[in-house]
């Protein structure tokens, strides 16, 4: 409460949240692709995370994010898909990135951070 997405230490029951979407992933899915605006891309990077390096089962082959920012408290684990994707040739996970450059909200730097290069 009182931090944004990309300033706090903690995101507040975000276990339950994976719980949900692992439930309708497992129900409805698989999913070709995801598209995400604002906090939802924020939690749509720590999924793709999760799905590289821990094996969650939610895995769409891309991802849409809108205004998305740097998901503090998942930090090392987005980190570590980053380099995980970099030192193996995998065209998981594709994703667009859109931000707009003089967004006020959501600083374009943390967009652009995210994307895996």
């Amino acid at each position: 409460p009182g931090a944004r997405s990309f300033t706090t230490d903690k995101y507040l029951e975000v276990d339950e949240t994976f719980k949900v979407i692992e439930e309708t992933w497992k129900e409805e899915g698989p999913f070709n692709a995801i598209l995400a605006h604002s906090q939802g891309a924020i939690l749509t990077t720590v999924l793709l995370a999760k799905a590289v390096k821990e094996g969650f089962i939610a895995r769409p082959d891309k991802a849409i994010l809108f205004g998305n920012a740097w998901p503090r408290p998942f930090e090392e684990l987005v980190l570590a898909m980053g380099e995980e994707l970099r030192n193996r040739d995998v065209s998981f996970p594709k994703t667009l990135h859109v931000y707009a450059m003089n967004d006020q909200t959501n600083p374009p730097v943390d967009g652009r951070a995210i994307e895996i290069k």
